[in-house]
């Protein structure tokens, strides 16, 4: 299986845990190109998204192009670091915030094992 330059990152996602994470977050639509954060920049919430592209920037030139059912921000989220890169979501996209404590909460949840499973991954990656 060849990478693409996406999958460095940011974090794929099942439609499995899609449906999850829309059960505990809202869908955002963006219909102007907008700055979701900086570079060097703690992001304040991770993004999925679910329709439309988000790019990733570095020193002001575009890079990364971030397709739908992937999540971005979420190592620097939960690890409180600042991102390599600055993000960028076109108009017409559909975003869920995840909250930092809604991760929390979702990792100390007994009763969605997929889920959380999916969570705890992540922030074993992140350690």
């Amino acid at each position: 299986m060849s990478l693409k330059p996406q999958d460095k990152y940011s974090i794929e996602v099942s439609q499995q845990v899609l449906d999850k994470i829309k059960m505990h977050s809202c869908r955002h639509q963006y219909t102007t190109k907008a700055n979701l954060y900086y570079e060097d920049q703690v992001p304040i919430v991770a993004y999925l998204l679910e329709e439309g592209t988000i790019t990733l920037v570095k020193k002001r030139r575009k890079n990364v192009v971030i397709e739908p059912k992937r999540i971005i921000g979420l190592y620097e989220l939960i690890e409180n670091t600042p991102s390599l890169y600055g993000a960028e979501i076109n108009s017409g996209s559909y975003v869920y915030f995840i909250y930092r404590s809604t991760v929390l909460e979702l990792l100390e949840d007994q009763t969605d094992s997929a889920l959380k499973d999916f969570l705890q991954d992540i922030v074993r990656v992140s350690a």
